[in-house]
């Protein structure tokens, strides 16, 4: 990890290589990082920008876990999401047997080159018009969790989506630690993660309880084109901190979602399943 101490030599030039390792429970996440890497400003990204967690009794932690859906509309969700996968599995030419789990997805895409050539399609991001239940119900839901009036994102970099995260066991499917607020397009947004399959103690999302109020001072990232084993990431990719980062994983159960702040560190959600693939919904909501 690097510290306040060592910050003038713990900067790669590009092409230089390190190993990133961090606990999460049990398991040892790990990824190589290429590229420079930085130190932020003394500022506290929230105290300037819109806090969404601001009126909530979780504003310390960044993340709740809250009843999101009932049962038939989870059902819903899992029965709408394996439809669009399907529909994109096929459309790359892959034998799709009846009764497809999307747990199974692993036996049928095999290879990272496989995942990469099917994500470049759209991502894994739909449009809300695809949404399986009416996303009006989320919207009504959330903002009387958060006691304001918030609506699913948009603005002129990113329409009205939802994302479909499918991390594969033992695969690099999933992005590394990082903050969705260095990107500008992110601030001033609430994130759900809501499981539909696969989703445990070893794979779901991992996040760092109370670093949305770190200084940016304190945490060490790669600078925009970098990679994280090999892939190219948009958003940087955290390296280090001056203080311990120890990543949870909340897990949420049927019907649940994990709700949190897009400043708190967050990501590496290596699936350590041996037999199952994680599949989630990710969306994003901002102030009316």
């Amino acid at each position: 990890m690097g510290s306040q101490s060592d910050r003038a030599t713990s900067h790669l030039e590009r092409g230089e290589s390190r190993r990133f390792e961090v606990p999460i429970g049990d398991d040892l996440l790990e990824y190589v990082i290429d590229g420079a890497v930085e130190f932020g400003g003394d500022e506290v990204l929230l105290d300037h920008e819109d806090d969404l967690t601001a009126g909530s009794g979780w504003r310390a932690d960044g993340y709740t876990v809250e009843k999101i859906v009932t049962a038939e509309e989870d059902a819903k969700l899992l029965a709408g999401t394996t439809e669009l996968i399907v529909a994109d599995l096929r459309r790359f030419g892959h034998d799709v047997p009846p009764g497809f789990s999307l747990d199974r997805y692993h036996t049928i895409v095999t290879t990272s080159e496989q995942h990469l050539e099917i994500s470049r399609l759209r991502s894994f991001y739909f449009g809300i018009d695809q949404f399986p239940i009416d996303i009006g119900l989320i919207e009504a839901r959330l903002s009387s969790l958060l006691a304001i009036q918030v609506e699913v994102m948009a603005n002129s970099e990113i329409p009205q989506v939802f994302g479909v995260r499918m991390v594969r066991p033992g695969s690099r499917d999933s992005n590394p630690l990082h903050r969705d607020s260095w990107l500008d397009r992110l601030k001033d947004s609430i994130t759900l993660y809501i499981p539909l399959v696969g989703s445990t103690s070893r794979s779901s999302l991992p996040l760092v309880p109370g670093s949305h109020l770190w200084p940016e001072s304190e945490t060490e990232r790669t600078v925009a084109g970098t990679q994280v084993d090999g892939v190219q990431f948009s958003v940087p990719a955290v390296t280090g901190a001056t203080r311990p980062l120890r990543p949870i994983r909340p897990n949420p159960g049927p019907g649940e979602a994990l709700i949190f702040s897009p400043y708190l560190i967050h990501g590496g959600g290596r699936n350590f399943e041996p037999d199952q693939t994680r599949v989630s919904l990710e969306l994003r909501f901002a102030r009316v």
